[in-house]
């Protein structure tokens, strides 16, 4: 009976064990990403891959390291991994660390691996004590994430072709305009140009001062306008005449 409860019991952890190694954070070597990690670094929590799980007992002071598959793990190690795991150990032991200026050795280089656990562990370079590893972590989180939405608001240049199409204005800016004035928008028609550059003169247009005293008659006549003086005088002279050849005409018939 005993021993039928053990082996029920290490199945149950084992079950646990691969559970927590398909999580995403656990799903690569938390020393040099490598998938599929064999390992559970019982020193700190986290779960590595067979090359790692050598450098790690050689480090000062080692580590002790656990093969998944080929141990067996008691109920206090199986809960000490799942309160750690690769996500928390890297708000512990890379709770400092920069992406921007370092980078995560290639596991096909066992000497740079080698150099990089130990800046880690026995250095603590870029340690963080469990208490403060949180609050670091959402601090990171928080400026990274304002500036990736800073980046990603920048607004998107475009040519004006893009928008307008193919009947889209150019612009010609001539060398004598200011500058602080604006260019001027040309669409190819020259009447349009020609019209500002001619400079109006208000009282020309408008035939004088208009403020000025009114000018007598002759003057007017001349200067183009009609004389309505003379209109009722000149239609009088216009009737009489008719009225004449009337009469010549009638007494022509009579006689």
């Amino acid at each position: 009976m005993a021993a039928s409860a053990k082996r029920k019991q290490e199945e149950k952890h084992l079950k646990m064990l691969r559970e927590m190694t398909s999580l995403s954070p656990n799903r690569k070597c938390f020393d040099c990403d490598q998938r599929g990690p064999t390992y559970a670094n019982m020193t700190v929590g986290s779960f590595v891959c067979t090359s790692c799980s050598g450098i790690l007992r050689g480090l000062n002071p080692p580590h002790r390291v656990k093969s998944i598959s080929m141990t067996t793990f008691t109920q206090q190690e199986i809960e000490f991994l799942q309160k750690h795991g690769n996500e928390v150990c890297k708000q512990i032991w890379l709770g400092l660390y920069d992406d921007r200026t370092s980078s995560v050795p290639d596991f096909r280089e066992p000497q740079k691996v080698k150099e990089c656990l130990q800046e880690k562990y026995e250095k603590k370079r870029w340690y963080v004590p469990p208490e403060q590893a949180k609050v670091v972590a959402s601090a990171h989180a928080s400026i990274s994430g304002s500036s990736n939405s800073s980046t990603n608001s920048t607004p998107e240049v475009r040519p004006l072709k893009s928008l307008l199409g193919e009947s889209a204005p150019t612009l010609h800016l001539t060398k004598n305009t200011p500058q602080n004035q604006s260019p001027v928008v040309s669409r190819g028609q020259p009447h349009q140009q020609q019209f500002h550059e001619k400079k109006f003169d208000l009282l020309s247009d408008l035939g004088g001062d208009i403020f000025a005293a009114p000018a007598n008659v002759n003057t007017a006549a001349s200067s183009g306008f009609a004389n309505f003086a003379q209109f009722n005088s000149h239609t009088s002279c216009i009737k009489v005449n008719r009225w004449s050849d009337m009469k010549w005409k009638m007494r022509r018939k009579l006689f």
